[in-house]
């Protein structure tokens, strides 16, 4: 049997999801929206539909993820990558029989850890990862999420259909438009002040410094539009309710979720 793979953080977990276990992924939960997809999409209802996504994976984690799912398998329909917030960054602060793992996230607070040899105050290890997200511009993810999104296209076999989902990701409307003349106020907002920082450089300085960033996109084989569903308009800034953790989409956020890619999937099978 031929087989829908999702790959994605928390969301896509359906994290917090399950009344009995609010802190803990419900992939199975009947009203996580890819298992509405499954349930009421017809072209769906004879694939296996197959949920590998894990909470606080970090864009590379999915891309790893899925790089390892298309070179495992042959019987792949549709992979669907769910894209999250950055940056994110999952390491170990130890090698011990215990939970060693700390995460670079914004939304992520550090935990104490003691080990075998010292002990890492929450407060310590909290200053490393704010620090650690200060010095990872978003240009650079976003130009590393793009390489990882056309080296899944080269990867993929002719059975095979990647469909992009923007579940976390930063950037406003019409952020990856080029303009060959513009005025530096006509700009996206998150391009003045997130990747050009604007308010610090001249006319001359933010357009070269504006060609360079596309062309930086460019180089690693830019973006098609037509692979995602909702480029502009992400799953996490159409949250309407919290789930049983208080803080991850609730079954409304899902429902809607559900909506917006139903209505758009018509242009991908």
């Amino acid at each position: 049997m031929k087989k829908i793979v999702w790959i994605g953080c928390s969301i896509s977990a359906g994290f917090g999801l399950d009344k009995t276990q609010p802190f803990s992924s419900a992939i199975d939960c009947e009203f996580l929206y890819i298992n509405l997809l499954h349930r009421y999409i017809s072209e769906f209802k004879n694939l296996k539909n197959l949920n590998l996504s894990i909470p606080g994976a970090s864009n590379n984690d999915i891309f790893v993820r899925a790089v390892d799912t298309l070179t495992s398998n042959d019987d792949i329909a549709y992979l669907f990558c769910a894209w999250t917030s950055m940056p994110r960054y999952n390491f170990n602060v130890g090698f011990e029989l215990y939970d060693t793992s700390a995460r670079v996230s914004p939304y992520q607070t550090a935990k104490e850890h003691k080990l075998n040899s010292t002990k890492i105050s929450q407060l310590y290890l909290q200053d490393i990862c704010d620090r650690f997200k200060l010095l990872h511009h978003l240009q650079d993810e976003i130009t590393k999420l793009l390489n990882y999104i056309n080296i899944l296209k080269k990867l993929a076999n002719k059975k095979t259909k990647i469909i992009n989902i923007n579940v976390m990701c930063p950037w406003d409307r019409n952020f990856f438009d080029f303009k060959e003349n513009f005025f530096p106020n006509e700009l996206t907002n998150f391009t003045k002040h997130e990747i050009l920082n604007v308010k610090n450089r001249d006319d001359i300085e933010i357009k070269k410094l504006y060609t360079k960033q596309h062309q930086q996109y460019a180089a690693v084989g830019g973006i098609d539009k037509k692979n995602w569903i909702n480029l502009y308009d992400s799953l996490i800034s159409n949250k309407v309710d919290v789930a049983f953790d208080d803080k991850h989409p609730g079954y409304k956020s899902n429902q809607l979720y559900f909506e917006l890619i139903k209505n758009e999937l018509s242009n991908f099978l």
